[in-house]
């Protein structure tokens, strides 16, 4: 059932003939069996590529093996350099069991024994025993994930007759009953929803509805860390399909338990979490199939060539019914979004600073695009440089700034239409669409983008403090924008005019005066 390709050939090859030699060499190792275990099993199986090789080990551990093995190699491979890599167990990154990481005929393979697993009440680190093919096919996640590959026969194993099933039927269900899997370790329903939006299956009935149960929602929150949740949120919204990740969890009616906020500092009210999963089919619409909203192609044309600004965007649209709150933190006001990306879900700073960003610039385009003279070349690029609407340093482009902040002016529409498509050709949306539609096409004819939106002052500060006889201090940053305003009226302009125009300023009174400058040192206060 599975075509090896002649690397991963040659690695079975090995790691039979080292097993074959313990077999003989010791009694107590004649029932020595290895399988590949898991996601490469899955992969190769979906006819995709896959260097994730996990061998399970019955009855030893990992390191012995592991340690045999390079024995083995270095006798019939004696030119070889090995070594082995001992990986201690992680329970918080779901390293429960010692590991043996080495590199054979090419591969990372890391070295584990078949377990079995119970967990205490409210703990998912797991008492591990050594177990059988069985027992540890029933520990796994999800039945796709607990298929085998005995590396002897060259045969894939199902021990719980269901993984071929539900791969051939793209489904996703859990070995044992999802409650009692959930129960044990409730990231696993976090999971459950990555793989389903991974590969396109769907979620089995059993699954949504455990995980709908308050004791895997309490569960969820009280034993799984945020920054576990982070990644399996970061995975599904990086993924082919972030739209069915949003739409399993709105499925599962988990959305709010992972992005949620609430207590003492919180100001403002959420919207229904399913406001989440309209705006992401807003957004899918808005990326791939830009007619059927109506809006122009150059937008969503600037967006699309940015994969990392996509899955921000996305992002952005799974927090946009908190786009309206705010949270107290540290004695500063914060928006909601941007607390939860680094509170909640454990982000970096990158991604706090656009969600930030997104929020506050699409506040910005919403409440002053309608009084913009789309005729100013100024005016237009001045909304544009906004410092939330398009900053590169930080990742926020002003395309991505203004098709969110669309999406966020038709999502009340859409949504109140039961997300009917029928809602695109209302009034309401095709007035919105076509005011944001002229203001990108005036932006794209008559400004250079995306140069003069990111261009620095013709003049720098020490050149202006020279020009203007000025002391340093705030009001050069007012001049540069001075400086900035003059270069966009006059794009072709060189710095002698630029010099000449702060110095009329400076004549009329819009720019302070010249100033003495003290060159004495001062003397350090005591």
């Amino acid at each position: 059932m599975i075509s090896l390709t002649n690397s991963e050939n040659h690695l079975c090859e090995i790691l039979s003939g080292c097993t074959a030699k313990l077999r003989r060499e010791d009694a107590s190792l004649a029932a020595l069996e290895l399988r590949i275990a898991g996601g490469w099993v899955r992969d190769k199986l979906l006819g995709k590529p896959s260097d994730d090789i996990d061998v399970a080990i019955t009855p030893l551990t990992g390191l012995p093996f592991a340690e045999a093995l390079a024995e083995y190699l270095q006798s019939i491979e004696p030119q070889q350099k090995i070594s082995i890599a001992r990986i201690d167990a992680n329970p918080n990154q779901s390293k429960h069991l010692e590991t043996a990481r080495m590199k054979v005929s090419g591969y990372e393979v890391d070295f584990v024994n078949l377990r079995s697993e119970t967990y205490a009440t409210g703990s998912r680190i797991p008492q591990m025993s050594l177990g059988t093919p069985l027992e540890d096919a029933l520990r796994r996640d999800i039945t796709i994930n607990s298929l085998f590959y005995n590396i002897h026969t060259r045969q894939v194993e199902d021990f719980t007759g269901k993984g071929l099933e539900d791969l051939k039927n793209g489904l996703v269900r859990t070995p044992l009953e999802p409650f009692q899997t959930f129960s044990d370790d409730p990231l696993r329903v976090l999971r459950c929803i990555r793989f389903a939006t991974r590969y396109g299956f769907t979620l089995d009935n059993t699954i949504i509805e455990a995980a709908q149960r308050d004791a895997i929602r309490r569960g969820v929150c009280e034993n799984v860390s945020k920054e576990r949740i982070g990644t399996e949120i970061d995975k599904m919204l990086n993924s082919q399909q972030p739209l069915e990740a949003l739409t399993n969890l709105s499925k599962t009616k988990l959305h709010d338990i992972v992005f949620g906020v609430s207590g003492d500092g919180v100001e403002g009210d959420a919207l229904e979490a399913s406001y989440a999963l309209a705006a992401g089919h807003l957004l899918q619409y808005a990326l791939y199939e830009p007619a059927k909203l109506g809006i122009t192609e150059r937008l969503s044309q600037f967006v699309t060539q940015d994969k990392l600004l996509i899955r921000r965007l996305w992002l952005g649209v799974a927090l946009i019914p908190y786009f309206n709150m705010q949270v107290k933190e540290k004695k500063k006001i914060v928006t909601a979004p941007a607390f939860i990306a680094s509170n909640c879900l454990k982000y970096g700073n990158a991604e706090r600073a656009h969600i930030d960003n997104l929020v506050l610039g699409c506040n910005f385009i919403r409440e002053n695009i309608r009084g913009i003279d789309l005729n100013d070349r100024v005016a237009l690029a001045s909304a544009l440089r906004h410092v939330n609407v398009h900053r590169s340093a930080q990742g926020t482009d002003w395309a991505a700034t203004v098709l969110f902040t669309l999406l966020q002016e038709l999502l009340e529409v859409y949504y109140r239409s039961g997300c009917n498509d029928d809602a695109f050709r209302s009034d309401d949306i095709t007035s919105v669409v076509g005011l944001y539609n002229t203001f990108v096409e005036s932006a794209v004819t008559t400004l250079d983008i995306p140069r003069e939106l990111e261009s620095r002052p013709i003049l720098d500060g020490k050149r202006i403090i020279s020009v203007l006889h000025l002391k340093p201090g705030p009001q050069i940053q007012e001049i540069n924008e001075k400086v900035i305003l003059w270069q966009l009226r006059h794009p072709t302009g060189g710095e002698a005019e630029c010099e000449a125009f702060l110095l009329s300023e400076q004549a009329e009174g819009r720019i302070p005066g010249p100033q003495a400058v003290d060159d004495a040192p001062k003397k350090r206060k005591k």
